[in-house]
C-alpha cells in the first residue's frame, strides 16, 4: 500500500478515525473525513461551556502516559501534545484518608493501602496473574472480582476494584473480565496515566491540522447513507443526499453497530447476529464547579466511601487552561446500572458529589450516556473484550477496515484505541 496513493475516505472523526486518517495521509494517501455531527473527536473531544472545557466524553485523560499505545500513534503520526503524568495515578478516599495508588498492585503502596486490600504477597500476586493470563489464551476467563480474589484480595480490595472498573471500563467488577485487566496494565506497561494539558479538544485540532496540512479535507454535518460495496469490495459511500464518494478504502470509525447498518444488505449475517447480542457500556459524567478549590491533589480520586460515584478527576488541579481563572473544575463518573431507575440513580449520585465536596458546589452539567454517541458502543466485559470484540475486517468485504473502540483488542478506554490503531496500520503497511 506505502507504493500506491489511493483514494481513503474515513467515516467518522473519533480518535480511532482521526489517527488512522492521519497516519494514512502521512503516507501520502488521499484521504477525505465524513462526519455526521458538526463537530469532530467523537468522545474524545471538549466543547467550551462557559469557559470551561467540558468533555463530549473522556475525561481529558491519556491512559499510559508516554509509554502507552496511544502516545506512541501520536508520535507515529508527528503529533505532539503536553502531558502532564501525576504521581500516584489515583489517590483512594476512604473514611477521611488519601491513600496513593499505583499501577503496579504490588509496590509502592501505602501500607494501610496494602492491609485493607489483602494484596501484599508479591509471589501468589505473580503466580495467579500468570495463571489467569494463560487461562484467557485458552478461552477461559473469570470476572475481575473473583480474580482480585484469586491474589489473596479482601472485600475491601474487591470493592475497591468494583470502583476502579466502573470509572475506566464503565462496568462493575463482577461484570469486567480478569483478564482484560491484566493485559491492559500490561499493554500500559505499568506507565501512569497521563492528562492532556490543554484538553482533548487541542488534540483533536492538531490531529486535523496534521491531516489537513498533508491534503486531507473534512466534510462536517455529512451523514453517511451507506457503504457502497461491489463485488465484494468496498468501493465508496453515499451521504445524506445521494451524493457518491468513490474510495479505493473505507475506513469505519463510526462503532459496529452503525457500519452493519450503513452496510445494510452487505452486512454478514453472523457478524449482525453476534454485535447484536453485545451490551453497551451506560454511565453520567458530572461536571462540577467551585470558587474554592475542592481537591488538595492531581490524582483521579476513587471514591471508595460512596456507593454511585466511582471516581472524580480534579481537572483545575491538573492543568489551569481548561477552565476560567478564579474557578476549579472537577469531572466526575457514576456507573449506571441499566436494571435500575436511572433518575434515582441520578439523583443519588448528585447528592453524594455535594456531601463530598460540599454543598457550595455547582453541578453545572451532568451528561448520560446509553449506547449513543459518544459512549463506547460495546462496553468491555466476560464475553464482550480482546478477540470477542469484531474484526477490524469484516468477512467477505475487502477494501473495508473497522477501528477504534469497539473494535478487537486490550486497553482500558482510549488505550484500546490507540491498540487498534497500531494493530490496524499494521495490516494496511502491508496491503
Amino acid at each position: 500500500m506505502a507504493h500506491h496513493r489511493r483514494r481513503v475516505i474515513v467515516v467518522g472523526t473519533g480518535l480511532g478515525g482521526l489517527l488512522t486518517g492521519a497516519f494514512l495521509a502521512r503516507r501520502r494517501h488521499s484521504v477525505s473525513f465524513v462526519e455526521a455531527q458538526s463537530l469532530i473527536g467523537g468522545r474524545f473531544t471538549h466543547i467550551d461551556y462557559q469557559g470551561f472545557a467540558v468533555p463530549t466524553g473522556a475525561f481529558h485523560a491519556f491512559p499510559g502516559g508516554v509509554r502507552g499505545h496511544l502516545f506512541h500513534c501520536l508520535c507515529k503520526v508527528g503529533v505532539h501534545v503536553p502531558l502532564v503524568e501525576p504521581a500516584p495515578s489515583v489517590h483512594v478516599a476512604t473514611e477521611g484518608q488519601l491513600l496513593p495508588l499505583h499501577l503496579d498492585m504490588t509496590r509502592s503502596q501505602s501500607s494501610e493501602l496494602r492491609k485493607r486490600m489483602g494484596v501484599y504477597r508479591r509471589g501468589r500476586v505473580i503466580r495467579s496473574s500468570l495463571s489467569m493470563l494463560v487461562g484467557g489464551m485458552m478461552g477461559r476467563d473469570i470476572p475481575a472480582a473473583e480474580g482480585m480474589r484469586r491474589i489473596g484480595g479482601t472485600e475491601a480490595g474487591v470493592r475497591l476494584l468494583d470502583h476502579l472498573t466502573k470509572f475506566s471500563l464503565s462496568v462493575p467488577a463482577e461484570e469486567a473480565s480478569a483478564v482484560e485487566l491484566l493485559r491492559s496494565i500490561r499493554s500500559q506497561r505499568f506507565g501512569r496515566d497521563g492528562f492532556l494539558v490543554h484538553g482533548s479538544g487541542d488534540m483533536v485540532t492538531k490531529l486535523r491540522t496534521a491531516s489537513e496540512s498533508r491534503g486531507a479535507t473534512f466534510r462536517t454535518a455529512t451523514p453517511v447513507r451507506r457503504i457502497v460495496v461491489d463485488g465484494g469490495r468496498a468501493r465508496g459511500v453515499e451521504i445524506e443526499g445521494g451524493e457518491l464518494l468513490e474510495a479505493d478504502l473505507v475506513i469505519a470509525n463510526a462503532g459496529a453497530r452503525r457500519t452493519l447498518e450503513m452496510l445494510g444488505d452487505a452486512a454478514p449475517q453472523d457478524m449482525i447476529d453476534r454485535v447484536g447480542r453485545l451490551r453497551s457500556a451506560c454511565g453520567f459524567t458530572h461536571a462540577v464547579r467551585s470558587r474554592r478549590r475542592m481537591h488538595e491533589h492531581s490524582s483521579i480520586e476513587i471514591t471508595l466511601d460512596l456507593e454511585h460515584i466511582a471516581g472524580i478527576m480534579p481537572v483545575s488541579n491538573l492543568s489551569p487552561f481548561l477552565c476560567p481563572e478564579g474557578w476549579h473544575f472537577s469531572l466526575a463518573y457514576q456507573w449506571l446500572d441499566p436494571e435500575r431507575d436511572a433518575q434515582a440513580q441520578l439523583e443519588a449520585g448528585r447528592g453524594e458529589l455535594r456531601s463530598h465536596l460540599g454543598d457550595d458546589v455547582d453541578l453545572m452539567n451532568t451528561a448520560c450516556y446509553y449506547g449513543r454517541n459518544p459512549t463506547a458502543n460495546i462496553a468491555q466485559m466476560i464475553g464482550q473484550h480482546g478477540k470477542d470484540r469484531p474484526p477490524a475486517q469484516l468477512p467477505g468485504i475487502d477494501g473495508l477496515y473497522l477501528v477504534g473502540h469497539d473494535v478487537r483488542g486490550y486497553g482500558t478506554a482510549a488505550e484500546l484505541v490507540g491498540e487498534s490503531c497500531l494493530r490496524l496500520w499494521r495490516t494496511l503497511a502491508k496491503a
